[in-house]
């Protein structure tokens, strides 16, 4: 089964790399929490990144709080987010 929004996430890792010339780790960082974002969009049933709005980060965010991570692996997260 295919994952939710591969495609888009594929397209954000190729941009990382072409467009922003981020270094191999920065692009291997920001894909990763990208598509644990977009897993997380699938599981909430989300079938268009139009439907992401606040509410839908906020409940992200309380998630990847609640399996522990610190203010800066929120920020790192939301950072990768910003950049998608």
């Amino acid at each position: 089964m295919p994952t939710p929004f591969a495609q888009e996430l594929h397209a954000f890792e190729r941009y990382l790399g072409a467009e922003r010339g981020l270094s191999p780790r920065t692009r291997e960082t920001y894909a990763y929490h990208t598509g644990v974002f977009l897993a997380f969009l699938g599981a909430e049933g989300a079938g268009d990144l139009a439907q992401v709005d606040r509410g839908v980060l906020r409940r992200h965010v309380a998630a990847v709080r609640q399996e522990g991570y610190s203010t800066a692996g929120v920020a790192l997260k939301l950072s990768a987010i910003r950049s998608f």
